[in-house]
Order: structure tokens, then C-alpha cells, then sequence
């Protein structure tokens, strides 16, 4: 059984990542006995959105919706709203522009849910990169605990081996 040492707010990078390793079955297992106690939760923009596109994940997941997604009170509170502010002023690149394909992406809310309710953020962007969320868990008014999915596989116990290689995401997930 894992060690969810945290509780873990995922973004849909990680679980699209996930479905191309060999063990993927294995791994969605274990997340799923994160999400049944508790400890494994997303927005609803991951949860009934963006998770659709990836359909082995989609299909492992989607059974467990109602423990997976946070629920709506979490999300939509008052103090969540007011970081969306100072998300979107200090790292707007965050916002898609109006018009777009996806006018409410997840990475705001994932920030500010996880900055208000204490949740490791779990996502494999470019902790490089300014308009990333790893960037904008690192601003002191946004700081939250923010790792990869690697790193969170391997510190609940879901993935036993890490070779030295594995340091990138990439090849971590063989891509």
C-alpha cells in the first residue's frame, strides 16, 4: 500500500505522462488508493476536463470522480477566489487569453487550492520556466509545496525504482 505522506492536488500533465510507461496500470492503481483515502484529489477543470483527453487515465480514474475531484465548497471559497487575484497578477501567463480553446485552465485554481488548502501541487512542467506553475508556487505570496510526478510517485511509495537517469521527467516516462 502507498505512503501518501501529503496530501496531493494533481495536474493533468502527471496523469498524461503516467499512460506512457509500461507499469502505467500499476501506477494508476496506487493513485486510486490515494484518491479512496482521501489524501489524491484535482480541480474540477482536471477532473472533468482536461482528464478526458487521455482516456487510459480517464478510464481508471473517472469511477473514483466524486473522491477525485475536490469538492465544489474547497474550491469555489472566498480565500481561493482572492488568490486567483494574485495569481493571475503575478503570473498571468497562467490565464490562457479570452477566445481561446480553454478559457478557464486549471493551472490558476490548482495553484490557489493548493497555496489555501496545503496540498502538494503535482506537476511535471518546467520548474524553469517564469510562467509555470512551479514559477508561481515559489512567489511568497503563492508558496506551496510543488513537485514532479516522479518525485511524487517515489515518495508515496506508488514506483519502487529510480535509476539516476530518471533525474529528467522525460525519461522518467520514456518520452
Amino acid at each position: 500500500m502507498p505512503d501518501f505522506k501529503h496530501d496531493y492536488l494533481l495536474d493533468a500533465d502527471v496523469l498524461a505522462h503516467i499512460q506512457r510507461r509500461p507499469d502505467s496500470n500499476l501506477i494508476l492503481e496506487g493513485i486510486v488508493e490515494g484518491i479512496l483515502v482521501g489524501r489524491v484529489k484535482t480541480v474540477r477543470q482536471v477532473a472533468s476536463g482536461e482528464l478526458k483527453k487521455w482516456k487510459e487515465a480517464y478510464a481508471a480514474l473517472h469511477p473514483h470522480h466524486a473522491n477525485f475531484e475536490l469538492a465544489t465548497e474547497q474550491q469555489y471559497c472566498a480565500e481561493v477566489k482572492a488568490l486567483l487575484d494574485i495569481v493571475n497578477e503575478l503570473v498571468p501567463d497562467l490565464y490562457e487569453p479570452f477566445g481561446t480553446k480553454n478559457p478557464d485552465p486549471a493551472d490558476p485554481w490548482l495553484v490557489a487550492v493548493a497555496k489555501h488548502h496545503g496540498f502538494t501541487l503535482v506537476t511535471d512542467e518546467n520548474p524553469n520556466s517564469r510562467t509555470k506553475i512551479p514559477m508561481a508556487c515559489d512567489y511568497p505570496a503563492l508558496k506551496c509545496r510543488c513537485i514532479s510526478g516522479p518525485h511524487f510517485l517515489l515518495e508515496t511509495g506508488i514506483v519502487q525504482e529510480y535509476k539516476p537517469e530518471h533525474i529528467s521527467v522525460h525519461a522518467f516516462y520514456g518520452l
